[in-house]
């Protein structure tokens, strides 16, 4: 027998992987598959007759009038309507309660009231009357108990005001609130209310059935089953992406040979530590590093989404019930705009770095196309990177607080002016800093050195291990962390931008053939440069320049070999290792230093500085 998905496979065998993660899914949470499929038998019909949603125009605040103060008026976490009132003096204190707070008050226990009244639905009716010259909204209902069921109950709901005359819509021509027409305006006013009320108290009390509970409870019971399964799903798509990342983070980097090679180089006598110091892929590095913080995004994207799953359920859920749904509000009023705006930051934040990760990316394999190129750039690229993700954070950091504050009602105007007045105090408090960043830019954008480089500053040699706008850190020879401010370079010597040299020089004794010992160099270095192990070192063939120097040692004899950045210590070692050996096999002596004693009396000795004395007569 066929497991589920795997009659598909046949027919689409491209799809055969996704066949087999579909049924590998089905089968690890059929259980909570079929019971959504159970309760969802249920659901539509229930949802069917649920009464439609309130429209917007008693959930939105109608226009803002000049001089008013408007408040809404709820009923089982719904609003229905606004009241109007005159607004407090700005000496008021704020802990008072307000008049249009205790009408608001009032109107609110007068609708809970009827609601709980156990009226009879067929008998409700909700209109207006005149009372002291201002119309007066109220219900008129029967009781559903035998005893009091021919009994009329009159309850008063709210009294239209002066104020509340300007939310009504003008139905007179030439009504104005303040004018002749502003007692029909009222009636107007009067008369709207009871077509919201009447059918709001309707829902109010279709909504307290035992039938309509039922029904909600289904949908509730289905809603948070469904939110379980897809959070099991949801764990599912995270504990895969874990292992991913956990995989790539374990993989070993194509640098282990020359890690080995390095660290063999380190055990031998050596002038600096980066004679042995390994060529990295770079490139290997960046996109092994983009792929991780993709992984990341997706993980993180995930995570949240469980979050708003749950939220999203959880007040579904509770909006069910007349009884809880006046939480709906508090869930989906600030803390939503709170959340919502966290995690667009959040998110905002990982996509810029995707996003420059991805373009340097495009950049390196797109257009430089030389190794000497590609492998300075990549260097740039691994410097400028950090910089224009810490600049890309703080911008999204920032933009996301003033778009809370400004969603949250705060008037962001004064906090832009402040914070110009507090960006130009700190740039006279800190000019230092400042004075650190403008240099650090121009150090990145003129390519002065990058990570990756061997430079020396102020006497100071070292590899460029971190850099950003503020500061350099080299690592010298003797492993110590050099943290020099970026105000602080003024010269800088890069001694593996784009191509090093080797500057070499050997001395030979003063009595050897010079052709013949020149002859020999050359011969050594065309010999390197063909070399299958070192040809993409040397870029170029060795030069012998000649004789510099003649002096009591010998001749002094400069070659210069242009190479790889970073490869011209290990070029050196290699060369006059090959060179000693030369030289003795051609009979070529080096260089030592001569020596002459001459003496007052009698004859002298010269020593030659080989052992060998002569006379010297006076």
């Amino acid at each position: 027998m066929k497991r589920p998905f795997e009659f598909f496979q046949p027919i689409f065998p491209w799809h055969a992987g996704l066949a087999r993660t579909i049924a590998r899914l089905t089968r690890r949470y059929r259980v909570w598959l079929g019971a959504i499929a159970l309760i969802a038998t249920f659901i539509p019909p229930a949802w069917g007759q649920m009464p439609p949603l309130q429209g917007l125009a008693n959930i939105l605040p109608p226009e803002p009038t000049v001089g008013l103060e408007l408040r809404p008026i709820w009923l089982d976490g719904r609003p229905i309507f606004h009241i109007a009132g005159t607004p407090v003096a700005d000496g008021a204190d704020a802990q008072t309660t307000t008049p249009i707070d205790l009408r608001q008050r009032n109107i609110e226990q007068n609708l809970y009231k009827i609601v709980r009244s156990h009226l009879d639905l067929q008998t409700l009716d909700v209109t207006y009357k005149i009372l002291n010259q201002q119309p007066v909204v109220y219900a008129k209902f029967q009781l559903t108990s035998p005893e009091a069921s021919a009994k009329w109950q009159e309850e008063a709901i709210v009294t239209i005001t002066q104020p509340d005359t300007q939310l009504a819509t003008p139905t007179i021509d030439g009504d104005s609130p303040n004018g002749e027409g502003s007692s029909a305006q009222a009636e107007a006013r009067a008369r709207q209310l009871s077509d919201i009320l009447e059918t709001a108290l309707k829902r109010a009390v279709r909504e307290r059935q035992p039938d309509y509970l039922l029904r909600q409870g289904a949908i509730a019971a289905g809603i948070l089953a469904g939110t379980i399964a897809l959070n099991a799903i949801v764990k599912v798509g995270q504990r895969r992406l874990k292992a991913k990342r956990d995989s790539i983070t374990l993989q070993e980097t194509p640098t282990q040979s020359a890690v080995a090679a390095s660290e063999k180089a380190a055990a031998t006598p050596q002038n600096t530590i980066w004679e042995g110091l390994p060529l990295f892929s770079l490139q290997y590095e960046f996109a092994k590093r983009q792929r991780r913080n993709w992984l990341d995004l997706q993980w993180r994207i995930l995570q949240i989404g469980q979050w708003l799953l749950w939220g999203g359920g959880l007040s579904v859920a509770v909006g069910l019930f007349p009884q809880t749904r006046w939480l709906q509000p508090l869930i989906f009023a600030k803390p939503l705009i709170v959340i919502v705006t966290v995690v667009v930051t959040y998110i905002a934040m990982r996509l810029s770095r995707l996003s420059i990760d991805r373009f340097f990316a495009t950049l390196e394999n797109g257009e430089f196309l030389d190794y000497r190129t590609s492998r300075r750039r990549e260097l740039r690229f691994n410097t400028l990177a950090p910089v224009l993700k810490s600049i890309a954070a703080l911008t999204c950091v920032a933009a996301g607080i003033l778009a809370g504050l400004w969603f949250l009602g705060v008037n962001i105007s004064p906090l832009i002016a402040g914070a110009g007045l507090v960006g130009l105090a700190f740039s006279f408090a800190a000019q230092s800093v400042l004075k650190d960043a403008i240099n650090g830019f121009l150090i990145l954008m003129e390519d002065q050195f990058a990570v990756g480089d061997v430079i020396v500053v102020n006497g100071k040699d070292g590899f460029v291990e971190y850099m950003n706008l503020r500061i350099t850190q080299l690592r010298n020879p003797e492993g110590r962390l050099i943290t020099i401010p970026n105000s602080e370079i003024t010269v800088v010597e890069n001694l593996s931008k784009e191509w090093s040299r080797v500057d070499l020089t050997v001395t030979v004794a003063g009595d050897a053939d010079p052709d013949r010992a020149m002859e020999t160099i050359h011969r050594v270095g065309e010999t390197l440069y063909r070399d299958p192990d070192w040809r993409d070192r040397i870029l170029e063939l060795p030069d012998v320049l000649g004789i510099d120097r003649l002096d009591s040692e010998g001749m002094l004899i400069r070659t210069w070999i242009k190479t790889q950045p970073l490869q011209q210590w290990n070029v050196a070692r290699e060369f006059r290792r090959r060179l000693k050996l030369a030289l003795d096999e051609a009979g070529v002596e080096i260089g030592l230093p001569h020596q002459a004693i001459v003496l007052n009396r009698g004859n002298s000795h010269v020593a030659d500085g080989k052992g060998h004395n002569s006379l010297v007569a006076n």
